[in-house]
């Protein structure tokens, strides 16, 4: 009965093909594309001398491949017209890998790769963005894959980190001229701009205080505070206000009222002379009558005596009766007079000829106003701090 392998020996034997399988895979590639590089740099040299014929003869080169022209099995040519010159790119179809040109411009030298053209010369410019910084800016250039800054004082020999547009570069030194310039490469070359030159201006302070960014300063400070004030009653007619209400006085001269004299009077009658009273009280009585008569007296002529009337017991004949008068007295009454005083005549109280009116009315109110953080060298006001950006100083 045989012995069978175990599991360790079957391992080793697998282990041992798939790495003699790949050494003949890798083998084998390489091989092949070596059979491949020669047969595209063949095809290209043969193709140099048919075009090399071409403009022998003609004194230009052809816009096409000549006809005659035929390349090896399993390789792809592509003509490009670069100017008055031209390119020839050979290709394997087998390995696609394996591609090669030539230039009319050397055609000792087979180069790797395909035909694309140098990239165009880039147009550099730059300007200063700081006193420590300069930015580095072009636009794209044709056929570029890739960019290198140059920069430096005296001539561009310092490579920039930056390889793109734009480019800052930063850490340089203030009032310095530096001079610039950008290389534009691809797999068929390079091409690199003219040397262009900014300058670092003078460095930017804060006289003022703060934190300096770009040409500006950021100042920080603790905001002032404006106490508020009570509101109160004013009176806006005049007048002082008391608990809500405005008592308003004014004066103006009294009038005067002239006073009177003190007098006798006599309540019952009668004429009043140095304080008595006289009254006189006039009665009448008949008259006698005495008829007419003569009268002899002695030793006289007799006379006749007319008819008359007589009062005999006193008084004045008149016509047929007696008038009497009878004259009585008594204490006169005395009548103090007033005295003379000022008065108001619009009202008001009066002391010493003088008026005094006063009025009252409902005070207005002015309310009062709260405190209040303000920033007192400008600023914007935040919470109790202010925030202020002013232009730094230059140089």
């Amino acid at each position: 009965m045989k012995k069978a392998f175990t599991l360790i020996e079957v391992m080793i034997v697998i282990a041992v093909i798939a790495i003699l399988a790949g050494i003949t895979t890798v083998g084998w590639g390489n091989y092949r594309q070596g059979i491949e590089e020669k047969k595209v740099k063949s095809d290209l040299q043969m193709v140099v001398s048919a075009l090399q014929n071409e403009i022998n003869f003609k004194d230009s080169y052809p816009n096409s491949l000549p006809s005659t022209i035929k390349p090896s099995e399993g390789v792809q040519l592509d003509y490009i017209r670069e100017g008055s010159g031209y390119c020839v790119q050979a290709t394997s179809t087998e390995v696609p890998s394996v591609k090669h040109y030539i230039r009319s411009t050397n055609t000792s030298a087979v180069q790797n790769g395909n035909c694309t053209p140098p990239p165009a010369t880039p147009v550099a410019s730059a300007s200063a963005l700081s006193s420590t910084s300069i930015r580095v800016t072009w636009p794209a250039a044709s056929g570029a894959t890739s960019y290198t800054v140059r920069y430096g004082t005296s001539s561009p020999t310092t490579t920039a980190s930056c390889n793109s547009s734009p480019c800052t570069i930063s850490a340089l030194s203030s009032s310095t001229t530096y001079r610039f310039n950008v290389t534009a490469t691809n797999a068929s070359g390079s091409a690199t701009s003219a040397t262009v030159t900014a300058s670092t201006p003078a460095p930017y302070t804060c006289p003022e205080g703060g934190t300096l960014s770009g040409s500006n300063c950021t100042e920080t400070y603790t905001a002032s505070y404006q106490s508020g004030s009570d509101g109160y009653y004013y009176c806006s007619g005049g007048g002082t206000p008391s608990n809500g209400t405005c008592t308003s006085s004014s004066t103006y001269p009294a009038s005067y009222q002239s006073g009177t004299s003190g007098s006798y009077s006599c309540p019952n009658g009668g004429t009043q002379s140095g304080g008595t009273c006289t009254t006189t009280t006039t009665s009448s009585y008949p008259a006698d009558y005495y008829p007419s008569t003569t009268v002899c007296p002695v030793n006289q002529p007799c006379q006749r005596v007319p008819a008359r009337y007589e009062c005999p017991n006193g008084g004045s004949l008149s016509g047929t009766s007696c008038q009497t008068t009878t004259t009585s007295s008594y204490p006169a009454t005395y009548n103090s007079g007033s005295p003379g005083y000022y008065y108001c005549p619009s009202g008001g109280s009066e002391s010493g000829g003088t008026c005094y009116t006063s009025s009252t009315y409902s005070a207005s109110y002015q309310p009062g106003t709260s405190g209040y953080h303000y920033c007192s060298r400008g600023g914007s006001l935040v919470n109790t701090t202010c925030t202020r950006v002013y232009a730094a100083t230059q140089g």
